[in-house]
């Protein structure tokens, strides 16, 4: 499963998608591609989001993000998301995170990497054909994408997601 790796180059990082291959000599890590400078921003607030229960599972995911990424430190701009010291803009819409040059951003919170990549995943998020491999691989993928949710909150977005009833079969 791919992951986000950081690299620090003249002082800066950068984050990437790698996935790790494993060959006879031992493991190689092949980037999949380039998620953007990563920007650090400090946490504004604390709390835990409750969902609407009108909300289907995107609406959901976005309602969780903006809350996140408000709690962040940016604020809304229309139908973006901008951090007003640094300009960085998140259009949810579009699945877009860029810095004040239009450049590719990741957004370092939590314990995770909040970038285009990471809300098109949880965005796109299909289950597994059983509930344990669902349950594990929705869990990870909200930590990678840096949102902090209570266990009432998954449990609540494991039913959205098993409402759609779209199964993806194991290779």
């Amino acid at each position: 499963m791919p992951f986000v790796r950081v690299k620090k180059i003249s002082g800066k990082e950068y984050a990437y998608l790698v996935e790790n291959k494993w060959l006879p000599w031992g493991s190689r890590q092949k980037v999949l591609g380039y998620l953007g400078k990563v920007f650090r921003p400090e946490r504004a607030a604390e709390g835990v989001p409750q969902l609407a229960k009108d909300l289907d599972y995107p609406q959901s995911i976005l309602a969780l993000v903006g809350w996140e990424l408000r709690n962040h430190g940016f604020e809304e701009n229309g139908t973006q998301l901008v951090h007003p010291s640094h300009h960085h803009t998140i259009d949810l819409q579009q699945a877009a995170c860029t810095d004040h040059r239009g450049k590719p951003l990741a957004i370092a919170m939590n314990e995770g990497f909040f970038c285009a990549v990471t809300l098109r995943q949880l965005l796109e998020f299909k289950q597994s054909d059983s509930r344990e491999a669902t349950m594990k691989t929705l869990a990870s993928t909200i930590l990678e994408a840096g949102l902090k949710i209570s266990p009432e909150t998954f449990a609540e977005l494991y039913e959205k997601v098993s409402e759609n009833r779209i199964v993806v079969p194991k290779d």
